[in-house]
């Protein structure tokens, strides 16, 4: 990745986004090209190939070993350990627009003016893995190479630093991309394993395979695929309605999943199934959703309000 002008020979500086994940990715470590367009490198005269100047950028994939040093790399160039909980490390260098000294400059003050071009930085980052990993899935048929979110995100910084020093896994000056007023737990935390974990063993847990499909339909909406998201929220509904019985059952029925044909469509009905399997679990009432007990308080207040007006003389009585 090392490259250099050809002015003065000095080091090239690039920009860069690096995500640190708190789960483990499906796809093995190391240095992809991402194709960026037409490259504006010469190509060799005897082979046609340009090396010289980049036309793609390069996703890099690592799993992070804090302890170990590299003894090939002077220390000033590696990166800090990485914090606790990062269990992959993703970097997006941008190696299709090289930048001078000035120039980068430029693209940190820009950063640290608009937080969101940052995290613009960070969704083009995820994009790239995900693109890796739904590969992994498809090609190598691994149905558990499932995609990440910004739930996966411990940590997220955008920088620029010279291409020798990204070369061997190092840092720039950068920024913290991440938004600030984000409060997020682990996913460790989120899941609360012990709970869950001993609850599910001791049968205290049902885990019905219709919410599966509706976990399925939920990433695939988070995604954008919209046909296949559709598909399975379908197929959550009808084996929902037979895994569950009585009141829920009928709740579940009362869920319209088939006119959902965008992805926040698709998103509020999944909650919608999910509510009537949560209730059915903790043993509430699946009829009484936020939905159903507000229309239930607007038809109390309709009602009270007839009687008022009858008694006030206002309307006649039958």
């Amino acid at each position: 990745m090392s490259r250099r002008d050809g002015d003065g020979g000095r080091d090239v500086t690039l920009a860069y986004v690096r995500l640190g994940l708190d789960r483990a990715l499906p796809i093995p470590p190391g240095r992809n090209v991402i194709a960026a367009g037409p490259s504006g490198a010469r190509g060799d005269r005897v082979t046609g190939v340009a090396r010289d100047q980049g036309g793609a950028d390069v996703l890099d994939l690592e799993v992070p070993e804090p302890e170990k040093v590299s003894r090939t790399a002077p220390k000033r160039r590696r990166r800090a350990p990485d914090p606790a909980g990062t269990r992959f490390v993703v970097t997006l260098v941008r190696a299709s627009e090289p930048l001078d000294a000035s120039a980068g400059a430029s693209v940190l003050e820009g950063w640290r003016r608009d937080e969101a071009e940052a995290q613009r930085w960070v969704g083009a980052a995820l994009a790239a893995v995900n693109r890796a990993i739904r590969a992994q899935r498809l090609v190598h048929r691994d149905p558990y190479a499932v995609e990440v979110t910004l739930d996966d995100v411990v940590w997220a910084a955008v920088g620029c630093a010279a291409a020798d020093v990204l070369a061997v896994g190092g840092a720039g000056e950068q920024l913290s991309a991440l938004p600030r007023s984000r409060g997020r737990m682990t996913s460790s935390q989120r899941a609360q394993p012990g709970e869950t974990v001993g609850l599910a063993l001791t049968g205290g847990l049902p885990l019905l395979e219709g919410e599966e499909l509706v976990a399925f339909a939920v990433r695939e909406a988070n995604h954008g695929r919209v046909r296949s998201a559709l598909a399975a929220l379908d197929a959550a509904g009808d084996l929902l309605a037979e895994e569950l019985s009585g009141l829920a059952a009928t709740r579940v029925g009362s869920v319209d999943v088939r006119i959902a044909a965008e992805p926040e469509a698709i998103l509020t009905a999944a909650e919608q199934l999910q509510d009537v399997v949560d209730r059915w679990r903790s043993g509430e009432d699946p009829t009484t959703t936020a939905d159903v007990e507000r229309a239930a308080e607007a038809e109390q207040a309709a009602i009270a309000r007839h009687a008022h007006a009858q008694r006030s003389g206002d309307l006649p009585r039958s």
